[in-house]
């Protein structure tokens, strides 16, 4: 309210600069405890196993940030995962970063999960979600696939509202596309 011209890009760019200052300056202890919370064994559903795997799956987003080698951890997360919190966990790791396997690994996880509507809402939110300017082509193209439809509220909010509310750096994109496909969507729910 006090600021008259907010950048929502430069907002993210210091916020991403913050994060990777915290994560290299404590690299070690982020490492060590992701490692003793990435046990495998019986899956549990309890407010501390269900914090543990929250927490892994955060500390595994901030190590995608300051560290190359953690696209491999994360693959392996993928891979070995027995459930489905880790395995989104490790997948929303993934696509925040280009890599070699971020869109083989977004393709498997449709193959799995495609007639699952509301798994399939999270495959849709985490690509709109990628921080990157081209995420806007990305987003036009899903429009086009065979399960996306604007008719179900869901997975419109899963794929436009995630791009529109959780992705600075492609919504605010500056040729203006981002507010484009906002526009376009408006026009044809009214």
């Amino acid at each position: 309210e006090q600021i008259e011209a907010v950048d929502p890009v430069k907002l993210y760019q210091v916020i991403k600069e913050v994060e990777q200052a915290l994560c290299h300056a404590n690299h070690d202890e982020i490492v060590n405890h992701y490692h003793k919370l990435n046990v495998s064994g019986d899956y549990q559903l309890n407010p501390d196993a269900m914090g543990e795997r929250a927490l892994k799956n955060r500390l595994l987003k901030y190590l995608i940030v300051a560290d190359s080698d953690a696209v491999e951890t994360a693959w392996l997360q993928y891979q070995n995962s027995d459930n489905m919190n880790d395995r989104i966990g490790a997948l929303a790791a993934l696509v925040q970063k280009e890599n070699k396997y971020r869109d083989d690994t977004l393709g498997q996880f449709y193959q799995k999960w495609q007639h699952d509507p509301l798994v399939l809402d999270k495959w849709f939110a985490m690509q709109a979600s990628i921080p990157e300017t081209k995420t806007v082509e990305r987003v036009v193209t899903l429009q086009q696939h065979q399960d996306f439809t604007i008719n179900n509220p869901n997975r419109l909010r899963s794929l436009i509202g995630s791009f529109a509310m959780r992705n600075p750096v492609a919504f605010h994109r500056a040729d203006g596309s981002g507010y484009q496909i906002l526009k376009e969507i408006v026009i044809k729910l009214n």
